[in-house]
Parts: structure tokens; C-alpha cells; sequence
């Protein structure tokens, strides 16, 4: 089981209570969501094979490369990225609006597991949320 980080938003509190109903659903070892500069705004790690730091580097490096398809775009034209790890993990980067922002939210998969429904369903609470605040 996932242990909830203890935060002082109610509407991050709310975010990180539902990524842990479905982190604990087992089809995530990890989820970590950053704003647009890059700054964690939910981290939990379950089983700690990507830290927070490790996405934090995935997420900047990707960056890069994603502005080359971006350049004289007003919207990014990738929304997501899936790596294919050694050890048969995926972790899958999905970029979209949320909280006012351009969020990215990584998610990392076990071997076998399916994602993307569970994944759909995060960045649909993350663009309700965005509504409600």
C-alpha cells in the first residue's frame, strides 16, 4: 500500500488521496506529476525503482527533444511518451493542461500491468479538479 505524503491544499490533498486509490490498485509502482517549470506537485513512490529525482531528470531531458517537434507551435504536439525498460517496466509520460498550467504527469508501470485506462481516469480527475479551484 501506498502512504499518502501529508500536504496542506485541500486540492492537493484531493489529488494525491485519488492517485492513491488507484496506486494501490497496483497497476502503478510510481506517479509523480510536475508543473511546467519542471517542480514536483505530487510525489509517491511506491516501491522507489524511479525516484522523484529520477523523473525530475527524465522530464527535463524530454523537454528538450519535445520543444524540437514544438518549435513555431503555440500547443505541444506530443501528449505522450512511453519508455520501454530492461526489466519489462514502462514509464509513460503524459503531458496536458491542468491547474492552470501544462502539467507532466510519470507514471511508473509494473511488468504485464495495463495503464492507460487508470492513467485516463488521473488526468481526468487532474482537469476537474483544474475546474473547481
Amino acid at each position: 500500500m501506498i502512504k499518502k505524503k501529508i500536504s496542506n491544499g485541500s486540492f492537493q490533498q484531493a489529488i494525491e488521496e485519488e492517485f492513491v486509490k488507484v496506486l494501490n490498485l497496483g497497476n502503478f509502482e510510481s506517479a509523480y506529476l510536475f508543473s511546467d517549470e519542471g517542480l514536483p506537485l505530487i510525489d509517491l513512490c511506491g516501491r522507489g525503482i524511479v525516484t522523484v529525482d529520477d523523473a525530475s531528470q527524465i522530464v527535463l531531458l524530454t523537454k528538450g527533444a519535445l520543444d524540437v517537434f514544438d518549435e513555431g507551435k503555440t500547443e505541444r504536439s506530443v501528449k505522450e511518451v512511453l519508455f520501454y525498460v530492461k526489466d519489462r517496466r514502462k514509464v509513460d509520460i503524459r503531458y496536458f493542461h491542468a491547474l492552470d498550467q501544462e502539467v507532466t504527469l510519470v507514471l511508473v508501470i509494473p511488468p504485464g500491468k495495463s495503464y492507460r485506462s487508470h492513467a485516463n481516469r488521473m488526468i481526468r480527475f487532474l482537469s476537474h479538479i483544474a475546474t473547481d479551484v
